[in-house]
């Protein structure tokens, strides 16, 4: 089994092209985004702490994010391959993530890291229309992902496992771009 990441900020288009890349693999397109909303929707203690952390504007902790993510991985599903959309958030789940596939003895084939300018970002929050996605909610997340999520960006480009990709082309061309790093027919 294989195991990629992707890893960019909010509206870089990340879990469009994870799901462009399920579709040309047999690995399962695991967003930790769509896990923690459909979890959400629950009564249980996890599902409030994600619809407190949803309202605020930030990100769900990182106990709650790798325990709604471990559950999922241990579906069969998952067993062909991972495509990982939205983890690692931060440096101690790239570590956890490391654990977890030594365990599995899986191969971790790469973090692609989706590169979009900040005001690209803006201009398509104001194309998407999500009531959870404001520009002040925006800017939290920009702010945190830069503070948390860069880190993770460097431990992976130190480790030679950073694939880099243009995020501000058209879709395809990411496509492309993405299928071409990791040897799969676009």
């Amino acid at each position: 089994m294989s195991i990629i990441t992707f890893i960019a900020p909010p509206l870089s288009g990340k879990g469009t092209q994870a799901k462009e890349i399920e579709l040309r693999t047999a690995w399962k397109h695991v967003s930790t985004g769509d896990l923690l909303r459909d979890r959400m929707n629950g009564t249980d203690k996890v599902a409030k702490a994600i619809q407190k952390t949803m309202a605020a504007g930030t990100f769900a902790s990182e106990a709650i994010v790798d325990q709604v993510l471990k559950d999922r991985l241990a579906q069969p599903d998952c067993q062909n391959g991972l495509i990982l959309d939205g983890y690692p958030r931060v440096l101690a789940q790239a570590k956890t993530l490391e654990t977890l596939t030594q365990q599995a003895n899986t191969v971790f084939a790469g973090a692609i890291h989706i590169d979009v300018p900040e005001q690209e970002l803006f201009n398509r929050l104001a194309q998407r229309g999500r009531a959870d996605d404001t520009p002040d909610v925006l800017k939290k997340r920009l702010k945190d992902y830069q503070d948390k999520t860069m880190p993770v960006v460097e431990y992976y480009r130190k480790r030679g496992l950073l694939i880099e990709i243009d995020g501000a082309q058209p879709m395809a061309d990411v496509t492309r771009d993405i299928c071409l790093a990791l040897n799969i027919k676009p």
